[in-house]
């Protein structure tokens, strides 16, 4: 009977869910001094390498334990909800999705099932605000009304994930910017040839994709095999609010926190000290002496054995990959996907298939504190090297936009940016 009452508990939950908004913001003006605060992205005066960067980099193994990677739980039978890492096909719809269109219900970790309904759920901080990091118990779900805005949580086995459902004709947006969460096509181009890797520590499967570049400068005529797609490798998913200060452990934001985004193409948001598997005070304070300590020109960071962080020489390499273009913006047109970015599409010659993922923020916006920005509209990437020439809480980046492209700048290392993981040659 329990069982019962939970799924028309869960039921009636994902009824009342409304879409939830995944607007994109527009782009912020890019004219800027590379010492303002108020620059999200410190751009370079040149598109060519800077004398900061190395041509590309690769620590030794981090020293975070990868022994803790969750495992998936889920099962199919009991339509029970997967962790946060479970395995899962790229373009399969999120686990939270599955459930709902199961007629199992969600099936808590003990034996006396809880529901929102039956037993009021702790999870409101002092503010009234919901709290994520509440403790609670498998499957048990909360719902909390936000400016006449319904927004569901449902316990998973690390803790409170935000649940955002697709969009259907039950249920009205509040405007066209209101989808909430949609499955994202395969933006990967659908005439070329991509390659295959498996990462042996969680099992997530990437597209692969060769770039032999012959055009451009000199100092970019490389050949080598990149991801395809961004990285979502973790062992703890944490808020946007938080920073990723756990040294022992590899932590990534996912898109508005929602799971879903983290599994589906978007993938991973990491600050730079996280990508780079650098202790946190990293982010704050230079160093140097950790990139590249053994001088052969890579940094792992958390990409796989065998692979290094894409460096600023990669990310211009590629841009050259198709001999099409001669401008930032147009030669950052042959990277980007047909799809995903809301104002101007790419051609997606190069195979890069980027896409517009957004990035985690969290600044005041004027009295507004704005965590995540510019979904559908932009993506950021850091660089393993620091960018000295700003301060210490900068290194090396590059931004594209629908509109815009900074191939070789600056970031803010504490923003979350998306991760490429390039095949150690």
């Amino acid at each position: 009977m329990k069982k019962i009452f939970a799924l028309f508990a869960l039921l009636a939950l994902l009824a009342a869910c409304g879409d939830e908004s995944s607007s994109s913001v527009s782009p912020e003006p890019r004219q800027c001094e590379e010492q303002s605060d108020d620059c999200d992205n410190v751009s370079s005066s040149s598109g060519e390498v800077s004398k900061n960067s190395s041509s590309s980099q690769k620590s030794a193994d981090k020293d975070k334990s990868s022994s803790s990677v969750e495992k998936s739980k889920s099962s199919s039978s009991e339509g029970k909800v997967a962790s946060s890492s479970s395995k899962k096909d790229e373009n399969s719809s999120s686990s939270v999705e599955k459930a709902k269109e199961s007629s199992s219900s969600v099936k808590p970790s003990s034996s006396d099932a809880k529901s929102s309904s039956s037993e009021e759920t702790k999870t409101s901080s002092s503010s009234g605000v919901f709290d994520i990091n509440a403790p609670c118990t498998y499957g048990d779900v909360y719902v909390e009304e936000v400016d006449g805005e319904k927004k569901a949580y449902i316990c998973y086995e690390d803790g409170w994930k935000r649940y955002i459902p697709k969009s259907s004709s039950s249920s009205t947006p509040k405007s066209s910017s209101s989808q909430g969460y949609k499955s994202l096509p395969n933006p990967l181009r659908y005439n070329m040839s991509y390659g295959e890797f498996t990462d042996s520590r969680d099992g997530t499967k990437y597209a692969t994709i060769d770039i032999d570049n012959e055009f451009g400068p000199d100092s970019v005529h490389l050949a080598f095999t990149v991801f395809a797609q961004n990285l979502k490798y973790h062992e703890k998913m944490v808020a946007g609010t938080e920073e990723q200060d756990d040294d022992t452990r590899v932590e990534m934001y996912c898109y508005n926190d929602s799971i879903e985004y983290c599994n589906d193409w978007w993938g991973g948001l990491y600050q730079w000290a996280e990508m780079m598997a650098l202790p946190y005070e990293c982010s704050s304070k230079n160093c140097a002496d950790l990139i590249d300590p053994d001088g052969d020109g890579f940094h792992q960071g958390i990409c796989p054995s065998g692979w290094h962080v894409m460096t600023e020489r990669e990310f211009l390499a590629a841009s050259y990959a198709s001999g099409v273009g001669k401008s930032n913006i147009e030669r950052a047109n042959t990277m980007k996907s047909e799809i995903s970015f809301s104002i101007s599409w790419g051609s997606n010659l190069t195979g890069m298939s980027l896409i517009a993922t957004g990035y985690r923020l969290n600044r005041m916006d004027g009295n507004k504190l704005v965590v995540f920005k510019n979904f559908r509209n932009g993506t950021f990437f850091h660089f393993p090297a620091e960018y000295e020439a700003v301060d210490a809480a900068t290194c090396r980046g590059g931004a594209v936009y629908s509109d815009d492209a900074y191939l070789a700048g600056g970031n803010q290392k504490r923003y979350g940016a998306s991760v490429r993981c390039v095949k150690d040659y």
